[in-house]
Parts: structure tokens; sequence; C-alpha cells
């Protein structure tokens, strides 16, 4: 599945194509894996990645700030050993790394036939080609990450995500402190960031994201 032929494509269908590879991944990990049954796909995106699509993942020293690498051309996903080095203390290192996994699935799906003849390796390093797809193929890759590690139906079960959906469909207002401590608690049972939980429910309407962070149940 590709998208650089198609710039046109409405979020709304992003994140319906997301949902659908989701599904589809997932009725295949659940007939390799049954022990996966019920668990959020942080816990086995890594396993699908290997061994559905193929590739190796290994953790590997890359430049500070950069979180992971698609190298499509030799099948591998490279997430950075040295996040520690510049990931704030009070961050969560296991969920950034499955928010990692997640985004670079994101480009194995999406991206691949881009992204192999665009990336180049030379002397253990890996960089990318100029690009002007660049910025619009990580927003994708983000958006697909959002949808493929918090699955509807599984947050629906989830207490707090049943709570945070009831305000939205019945418009009531939810103090900002309350509002960002139950997302806090359903992005540690799903082991995502806090950061990817917030993007995940704004994509799917249910709350609003100002510029610095604050969140609030989305009024109409």
């Amino acid at each position: 599945m590709n998208l650089c032929e198609r710039n046109d494509l409405q979020r709304e269908e992003l994140i319906e194509r997301a949902r659908i590879d989701r599904d589809a991944l997932t009725e295949r990990v659940m007939i390799i894996y049954p022990e996966f049954e019920g668990r959020p796909p942080a816990h086995w995106v890594e396993d699908l990645i290997v061994s559905m699509c193929g590739f190796r993942v290994n953790d590997f020293p890359l430049p500070r700030g950069q979180l992971g690498v698609c190298d499509v051309a030799n099948r591998l996903v490279l997430v950075n050993s040295e996040m520690h080095a510049f990931v704030p203390d009070n961050k969560d290192l296991k969920a950034i790394r499955a928010d990692t996994l997640g985004h670079e699935l994101g480009h194995i799906r999406w991206h691949a036939d881009e992204l192999e003849s665009l990336f180049v390796t030379r002397y253990g390093r890996w960089a990318q080609t100029r690009d002007p797809r660049l910025l619009q193929r990580e927003q994708e890759a983000n958006l697909y990450a959002a949808v493929f590690l918090v699955p509807g139906e599984m947050l629906l079960r989830h207490p707090r995500g049943r709570q945070i959906y009831g305000a939205w469909k019945s418009q009531q207002r939810v103090r900002q402190d309350l509002l960002g401590e139950a997302v806090k608690e359903i992005a540690a049972d799903f082991g995502v960031t806090i950061d990817l939980m917030r993007r995940s429910l704004a994509e799917r309407g249910w709350v609003s994201m100002a510029k610095n962070k604050r969140l609030s149940i989305r009024l109409s």
C-alpha cells in the first residue's frame, strides 16, 4: 500500500485506511500469536514487523533526537539505543519505543516504494536524499501510529476511554486536569506515550488539543 501517488487524500480517508489496515494485520497476528489476544498493539507491534513484514528490528545509536529509521532497502527498522541521553527523565522510554515502532510500521505499510529509493546507507550511517514529501510522509506515519496503536474498540472497553467518549457524546465540559489524568492513565495501560494518546483522541474528534498541549473535550 503506497500513498506516494495520492497527495489529495483527506485526513478522514487516511484514518479509515489506517484502521482497515490495522484490523487486517491484527486478525493475522492473532492467528500466529493467539497469546496476544486482547493485548494492546504496543505489546506486539515489534513481533508483527519482524514476522509479518519481514523486517529486522535493531537498537542502534542514531543521531541525537532521532528516534528511529525505516531502511526499506535492507528491510531494517532501527530504534535509537541512545534515546535515554536526550529524552527527559520523566518520559517512559518503553512507551516511546512503542510509538516509534508504530511510526516506522506506518512507513513500511504506506511508504515502502518511496523509501526504498530515497534512503542510502554509507559506513553505518543512515541518511535521506532531498525529498519534497518528507514532512507529509512523517505526518502520515504519525497518524498511522495513532490509529494502529489505539484501536477504538479497545479504547471503549477502557473505563477512562468510555468516560471521555461519553463526555464528548453528551457535550459535557470536563476539567482540564481531570481530562489530563484520564489520558495519562489510558496511555499507560495501552503502553504508549501521552502525546500519542492525545493525538489518537484528537484524530477521533473526541478532544481538542491547543498548541500548548492543553486538552479539552471537543464541543460542537
